[in-house]
């Protein structure tokens, strides 16, 4: 159909029909794959977004805590995954990686932009990783932060 569209990162593609292709070119730099993402930056840095479960914890058992800063402990900017703190450019992507359902909580992550490793040409166009995180706090799908639950002892 005239209508359908098929993306392209590199490949010669030709198409039979009515389709139309649209090649993408892949950033390979973090201020390129940030413009392209629509992530906010300022004072060379940037807030990327992660799905934790309901304890705070990621998939691999680093906590993403409010309030906190944290350091990956086998950074490795060679491989795509694992070796580093993985992130995405908005917080309505963080969907495709929540394991826990919806009962987990989506946190906002201030990266320092020169940290940021971009794999073009990986498996994952959509995430970037770092080393570190400047600063953790909580907000819903739309990226606008949540106000802490107070808890009290019965």
């Amino acid at each position: 159909s005239p209508v359908v569209p098929i993306q392209t990162k590199g490949q010669n593609v030709t198409v039979t029909g009515k389709g139309i292709v649209i090649p993408i070119d892949m950033p390979g730099d973090a201020e390129g794959w940030c413009e392209r993402q629509g992530v906010t930056v300022d004072d060379d840095t940037a807030v990327l977004y992660k799905v934790v479960g309901p304890d705070w914890k990621s998939t691999w058992g680093m906590a993403y805590e409010p309030g906190t800063t944290l350091a990956a402990p086998d950074w490795d900017p060679a491989i795509e995954c694992g070796g580093g703190l993985h992130f995405v450019g908005q917080a309505f992507l963080t969907h495709e990686w929540d394991r826990w359902n919806g009962k987990g909580h989506i946190v906002a992550c201030r990266v320092q932009l020169d940290e940021i490793v971009v794999h073009p040409d990986g498996s994952y166009p959509n995430k970037v990783k770092a080393p570190r995180v400047l600063e953790v706090w909580e907000v819903n799908s739309d990226g606008m932060p949540v106000e802490a639950k107070e808890t009290t002892d019965a």
